[in-house]
């Protein structure tokens, strides 16, 4: 899966960047909300966005809204990855929230669940 990581501390974003090239995945990085719809613009678009919510200038519920309003980009799944309690926030606009620190078997599952419902995938015909 093509996934765009989005995360305004560094070290949140590399280590979950580096977890995720480990399962297998292409990654790219963003710093905030603004950046990751910047990425966006980049072919190709992402299977899946993993955000935080809690970030400067545009924090991860901005940025859902702002992919929810446009075409190209709200068919997107968008894991919200929080400190704050993530369950609120699946259903607002987010197709799955895990808490912080990231479980790994757990975050592994909510992309196969992805994988599996994305158009084009065998299990989704």
């Amino acid at each position: 899966m093509h996934l765009l990581v989005v995360d305004d501390d560094p070290t949140v974003r590399e280590s979950l960047a580096d977890a995720l090239r480990e399962l297998g995945h292409d990654v790219r990085q963003a710093c905030g909300g603004r950046e990751a719809l910047e990425s966006m613009r980049t072919p190709p678009l992402p299977d899946a966005v993993l955000a935080d919510l809690l970030m400067p200038r545009m924090n991860g519920q901005q940025l859902m809204d702002e992919m929810r309003a446009t075409p190209e980009l709200a068919r997107i799944p968008v894991v919200v990855i929080s400190a704050t309690v993530p369950a609120l926030f699946s259903g607002r606009g987010a197709d799955a929230a895990l808490g912080k620190p990231v479980s790994l078997p757990e975050l592994r599952r909510v992309l196969e669940r992805l994988e599996r419902k994305a158009p084009g995938s065998a299990a989704s015909q």
